[in-house]
């Protein structure tokens, strides 16, 4: 069984000369979170601008047929939370290897 770090809004550990960022906080298991919360510790740490990483809206994506992505709120968890102004936006793109042949 995996053990993670349990960590504060700052990345810190209830050790105070540690701190843990990316897929050891069990947080958002992504290359993309990892980077953030590094530099959001880089701030904290050693630019003297206390930074809390921002896990809202980190878009992911399944490289599946048909490819699939998302980020921010489904439709309904905007509803359920109160949102009257809904805008929601779907897209298709052509795989680069098609784009780049011509």
């Amino acid at each position: 069984m995996p053990i993670f770090c349990q960590v504060d809004e700052y990345s810190r550990t209830t050790i105070p000369s540690i701190w843990a960022v990316g897929d050891v906080t069990n947080r958002l298991n992504l290359t993309p979170v990892a980077l953030l919360e590094g530099t959001c510790f880089s701030k904290t740490v050693f630019g003297g601008q206390p930074t809390k990483p921002d896990h809202s809206n980190v878009p992911s994506a399944v490289f599946c047929i048909p490819p699939l992505s998302v980020v921010g709120l489904s439709e309904q968890q905007a509803v359920d939370q109160g949102k009257s102004d809904i805008l929601v936006f779907t897209s298709t793109f052509n795989p680069m290897k098609n784009s780049i042949s011509g």
